[in-house]
This record gives C-alpha cells, structure tokens and sequence, in this order.
C-alpha cells in the first residue's frame, strides 16, 4: 500500500502498538480507580475517627500505575 512504511506492515510492531495502548488506557483509568478510593478511605477516617495504612498503600499502587502508564507512552 501508498505511505504505509514496512514497520507498519510488520505484525510484531502492530502488536507491540496494541498492547502499549492497552497499557496507557488501563494503568490510566487505574490511576483513576486509586484516585477516589484514597478520597473514599480519607472520608471514612475522618468521619470514624480512626487511622489506616490501606490510603499509603494506594498511594503508591497509583504512582506505580502512573509510571507504568508514562512508561508504555
């Protein structure tokens, strides 16, 4: 075909393209997911007056997410 490079032919590249955009969609929306529950968990703290350690770790499943996001752009 007209304009369309070898590397967009190959197969393994396509795939490759396929599954970086998976990635950068899913850790995103993951992001996302993290995001509101730490909002959810810190509304609950306050408001029973107790402490947890699950927003810390969301925290950094969400940075984890982010870097796999930026990663696979």
């Amino acid at each position: 075909m007209e304009g369309e490079s070898n590397a967009d032919r190959d197969p393994d590249t396509h795939l490759e393209k396929d599954i970086c955009i998976h990635i950068s969609t899913v850790s995103s929306a993951m992001v996302g997911v993290c995001l509101t529950v730490i909002g959810l968990i810190r509304v609950v703290i306050t408001l029973r007056r107790a402490d947890t350690v699950a927003d810390d770790f969301l925290a950094a499943d969400a940075l984890l997410f982010l870097m796999s996001c930026l990663h696979s752009y």
